[in-house]
Formats: C-alpha cells, sequence, structure tokens
C-alpha cells in the first residue's frame, strides 16, 4: 500500500504524521480535534515551508505570495447588486463553508484508530506532495469573516506544569539547603525582636500629666421631700339644677363671674305653681273659718252646759224641800191632824221634785257631752286649717325654687344650658347623669389629693407641709397643708389618700392645673452635698475621688436623698475636700494629677 500524502511539508513521525497530531493521537485519539490538528501542521508547515516552491515564489514576490485569478475573483463584492442579488447564507450555509475551508486549510486529518480510509492516498491541492495548497472559499462563504487565531490555552498551560515542575525539582534536589536557611531567618528575626524589646524596656516612659476637675462640696439645710404629682381641685363645686320644671326665664350670673352665698343665679318660669300657691291660701282661709265655727259652737255647748248645772242646783233644791214637807206632813196624819190627801198631795209633789232633779243631772250631763263634741270639731277645724297652711306652704316654696339662689360664693367655671331652654325637676335626683345649668366652684382655699404609699404613711401627719409647684409660676412655691388622712388603704393600689389644702386669696391656682408636690417629712441641717457624677460605685459601694496636694485619694461615702443632681453624703466627707468630677475614670488612688476647679 502507497503511504498516505500529506498537504505540508515538515518533520514527519514514522508513521507518517506529524509528531504533534501522532502524540495527541496516541494518548486519546477520540479527543484530537481540528483545532490541534492545525496547531501542529501549521508549525510543520512554518519548518517546512523555506524550500517549498510556493514559499520561493513568495519571496521573488516581495514578501507577498502571488494571487491566482480566482483568488482575484473571490474578493469581488459578494453582497448584493443592482444586476446580481444577494445571497441568502443560513445557519448551515455557514457551518458547512467553515468546516470546508478549515479541511482545505489544515489538509487531511490524521486517521483515527480503526479509520480504514487512512491508508488510501490522497493527492494534494497542486497534485504534488512537496507544494502548499491554497484554500479557495466557496461562494456561499465569501462574505463570512475569517476565523480567528488558534488559541494558545494550552500552550501556556504546559508551559505552567513545565516551570512547577522544574521548581519541585530544585527544591528536591536542594531540600537541605533550603530548609538550614528558613531556619536562620526565623532565627534571626527572633533575636532581633529580643534586642528591640530589651532596648525599649530600658529607655524609661515618659510621665504624662493628667488634668482632672474637681469641685468643693456644698454644703446647706436639705428638705427631705416625698415628690407627687397632682392635679389642683376647688374646695368646693356644685352644679346647680332645677327643683321645678319649666323654662330657664333668665340667668343671673353667667360664665367666668364671681357671686356671693344668696345671689340670683338661675330664675324659672312656672306659672302653674303661683295659681297653686293661690289655691292653697283659700284653702288656708277656709279651714279657718271653719275652726272659727267649731270654736264659737263649744263656746255654746259650754254655756248650755252652765245652765243645765243651774238647773239642777234648783231642782236639786226643790226636791230636797218638798222631800222635807211630805215627812212633815206624815207625821201630822199619823197624829191626826190633817186629812189624808194633804198627805198624798205633799208625798206626790216630793216625787215630782226628784224626777225633775233626775231630769237637771241628764241635762247636765248632756251639755258637758256637747262640749266634748264641740271641741273635737274645734280640733277637726284646726288640722284643716294647719293642712292648709302646710299646702301654701308647699306651693310657696315651689314657687320661691323658681328662683335659684347661689349656696356659696365663687366663680362660675361652667353654663350649660341657656335662657329659654327647658329644665325638669327630675334632673336633679340623677345629677350625675343630667347636665347642671351652671358649675360654681370655691376657689378661695384649693387642695391636691396624693396617694402616698403604705412604706412612708408613717411619715405623713395631719399638719404635714408641703411645696406646691405649677408651670404657670415656675419661680414661685406655693404651701400647702395636710387636712384629711383617709384612714384605710386603697386596697387596688395599697396607697393612703391625704388631702392637702393651699390657700388662695390671689386665685392664682386655678382647678385642673398640674401640680408638683414635694412633702416634706424631714429636715437635716447642714447637710454635705456633691454632683451625682462625681460618685462611683463599685459593687455596691459607692466611692469618690478626692484631690489633696495633687495626689489621688479614694474615699468610701454613704449617700443619702438626693436633690435634683446633688446627692446628700452622710459619711465620708468632711465638706472642704477637692471630689473629683471629670476624669475620675482616668485616675487611681495614689497617682498625681493637676486639678482644676470647675464652676
Amino acid at each position: 500500500m502507497r503511504p498516505r500524502s500529506s498537504t505540508t511539508s515538515g518533520p514527519r513521525s514514522p508513521s507518517g504524521r506529524c509528531r504533534t497530531t501522532s502524540r495527541s493521537s496516541t494518548r486519546c485519539p477520540r479527543r484530537a480535534s481540528a483545532s490541534s490538528t492545525r496547531k501542529c501542521c501549521a508549525s510543520a508547515t512554518r519548518a517546512g515551508r523555506r524550500g517549498t516552491p510556493d514559499a520561493t515564489g513568495r519571496r521573488a514576490a516581495g514578501g507577498r505570495a502571488p494571487v491566482p485569478p480566482d483568488r482575484r475573483r473571490d474578493r469581488a463584492p459578494s453582497r448584493g447588486g443592482p444586476d446580481r442579488p444577494r445571497q441568502q447564507d443560513t445557519r448551515a450555509h455557514r457551518g458547512a463553508a467553515s468546516g470546508s475551508a478549515t479541511r482545505h486549510r489544515l489538509g487531511p486529518r490524521p486517521p483515527l484508530p480503526g479509520d480504514h480510509r487512512g491508508d488510501r492516498p490522497r493527492p494534494g491541492s497542486l497534485g504534488a506532495p512537496g507544494f502548499r495548497s491554497r484554500v479557495v472559499r466557496p461562494a456561499a462563504c465569501r462574505d463570512q469573516p475569517r476565523r480567528e487565531r488558534p488559541d494558545v490555552t494550552g500552550r501556556r498551560e504546559a508551559a505552567g506544569r513545565g516551570a512547577r515542575r522544574a521548581v519541585t525539582a530544585f527544591l528536591r534536589r536542594h531540600r537541605v539547603f533550603v530548609v538550614l536557611l528558613a531556619l536562620g531567618v526565623l532565627v534571626a528575626t527572633l533575636v532581633g525582636y529580643r534586642i528591640r524589646k530589651q532596648q525599649a524596656a530600658a529607655v524609661a516612659p515618659r510621665q504624662l500629666e493628667i488634668v482632672v476637675g474637681v469641685i468643693t462640696p456644698i454644703r446647706k439645710d436639705l428638705d427631705v421631700k416625698l415628690a407627687y404629682t397632682a392635679d389642683v381641685l376647688p374646695n368646693q363645686q356644685v352644679a346647680i339644677f332645677s327643683k321645678v320644671s319649666g323654662y330657664i326665664k333668665r340667668l343671673g350670673a353667667d360664665l367666668g363671674d364671681f357671686v356671693k352665698e344668696g345671689q340670683l343665679v338661675v330664675e324659672v318660669e312656672a306659672p302653674e305653681l303661683a295659681a297653686a300657691v293661690e289655691q292653697a291660701r283659700a284653702a288656708v282661709a277656709t279651714a279657718v273659718a271653719n275652726l272659727k265655727v267649731a270654736e264659737s259652737t263649744l263656746e255654746s255647748a259650754k254655756a248650755n252646759a252652765v245652765n243645765q248645772e243651774a238647773n239642777l242646783v234648783k231642782a236639786r233644791t226643790v226636791a230636797s224641800n218638798d222631800a222635807r214637807n211630805a215627812a212633815r206632813l206624815e207625821d201630822l196624819h199619823g197624829r191626826g191632824l190633817i186629812a189624808a190627801m194633804d198627805r198624798d198631795n205633799a208625798k206626790t209633789n216630793a216625787e215630782s221634785s226628784q224626777a225633775s232633779l233626775a231630769a237637771a243631772e241628764a241635762q247636765l250631763a248632756a251639755a258637758r257631752s256637747q262640749i266634748e263634741t264641740q271641741r273635737s270639731q274645734v280640733a277637726l277645724a284646726q288640722s284643716n286649717a294647719d293642712g292648709a297652711r302646710a299646702f301654701l306652704k308647699i306651693a310657696q316654696t315651689n314657687l320661691d325654687n323658681t328662683r335659684i339662689l347661689a349656696p356659696f360664693s365663687g366663680y362660675i367655671s361652667a353654663r350649660n344650658l341657656y335662657p329659654g331652654a327647658s329644665v325638669n325637676s327630675q334632673q336633679a335626683g340623677t345629677s350625675t347623669q343630667a347636665v347642671g345649668i351652671l358649675v360654681l366652684q370655691d376657689i378661695a382655699t384649693v387642695k391636691v389629693q396624693l396617694e402616698v404609699q403604705e412604706r412612708h404613711i408613717t411619715l405623713v401627719r395631719l399638719g404635714s407641709v408641703a411645696r406646691v409647684l405649677v408651670d404657670a409660676y415656675p419661680d414661685r412655691a406655693f404651701e400647702a397643708r395636710a387636712t384629711r388622712l383617709v384612714h384605710a388603704l386603697d386596697p387596688r393600689t395599697r396607697t393612703l389618700g391625704v388631702e392637702m389644702a393651699i390657700v388662695n386669696p390671689d386665685g392664682l391656682l386655678k382647678p385642673g392645673m398640674y401640680a408638683r408636690v414635694e412633702l416634706v417629712i424631714a429636715h437635716h441641717p447642714g447637710a454635705i452635698l456633691i454632683h451625682g457624677e462625681a460618685v462611683s460605685n463599685e459593687g455596691e459601694t459607692p466611692v469618690v475621688f478626692v484631690v489633696k496636694e495633687g495626689v489621688v485619694a479614694r474615699r468610701t461615702i454613704a449617700t443619702g436623698v438626693g436633690e435634683g443632681t446633688l446627692v446628700e453624703v452622710t459619711k465620708g466627707l468632711s465638706g472642704d475636700e477637692l471630689v473629683i468630677v471629670e476624669g475620675k475614670e482616668l485616675v487611681r488612688d495614689g497617682q498625681r494629677v493637676r486639678a482644676e476647679v470647675k464652676k
């Protein structure tokens, strides 16, 4: 069999292929690509180009290869014109043309294992194996850009691997020297660091001057206070309602007016009440007349009783005389001195006199009974008269209730109804839900109500003094005194109610003001006070730092109550030290500092 011809001249392997291609194909024949084949063949072509006729012709042409006529025709415009329509190419056409051009430039691919076509000879482009073939681009690919230069990434990676292998071989060959060199560098570094550290320790550090701010404690009388907040309340406050139904006729005072006790503030118009008063007065007159009639009848009964008493005395006298006369005639008849008829007449007269005496006694009893009856009538008439007078008084009271008077002196703080509005007498019984005509407040004395906590109730008593501050008068403090203590704690809040009164003659304090109350519970004369920022806490122990002759000293103190930003010191300071308030975090006990007094 004839050896397979190649389109390039250059170094070949014993098998007829280039060495690079043969090596690549031996390692992995399937991974051999047109790109790798092109690289190897191109290098081989450059190596053997000098002795080829094509190279000789290029040198003769001044370094440029002669262009055949068909090549010049290939460079003609192919984008269409007035006499030649533009060719439409597709992706398949471009791919086919590109593959064809690549095969023409690179020549035939190297034979792969199992490829039986590799033994057949294939003539070159010019009919001779020693000439380089020219690539003629198909018409479908003339308007396509030429392919870029081949990728050289594989060459760079191979060069990198070669360099790494060289370095590794050097290190393996001289590893003892490399290790000794690294140890020497490490020892030299440690020795140099040690020397520099000793030199730095031998140099005395420069002493920095620390400046601290100090103050002198304040000594003054201190009041121990409990702080509360409360609302200013009026001493008295009432909502004015009408006890009768009607219409508001006029208002005697308006919003913001001052009224005195007993002054007319509201007048209600109710004509039916005036008629009721007249009716009650007529009833009283009738009852009084009936009483007079009963009293007159009683007097007549008494006179009749007196007459009956006189008749009784007369009848008793006649009866006694007739009885003695009858007894005397009975004695004479017994002696036969008179006739029996005279005796019988005398006896009949005596019995008649006794009957008249009994009748007189009965009439006297009847007269006395009539007197009792008339007395009862008089009492009934008297009660009727009293009832009529009572009804008259009620009617008059209802009529008087149409004029509402101020129960105490104060200011009108609210006006809810105007003249002509209807009022109902039943609203007074539900004053918590109904709206009063006016609201009257007594602010000659105002009060505040405090809720004292259970642990402080032993410190509060009647007469305790408190300072009251309001935002309206920031430069003035009002004095309040405890006037009432509620002797029962609120079960919900466990606090004791305390009511404190404030004399307000000028009316400066108004109900509803927000007040801050400071209840004074103790007095500490000559207390020592320092700023709270000067105190440091070491655990649960408060300490301060003082400066004495430029040296810092630590003092353990005991604190008391506070007043604003000041704290009372009850133990640990005498009052003439310089206490550090600025820079206390930078100092320690026994350290020298420079103190600057703060204002």
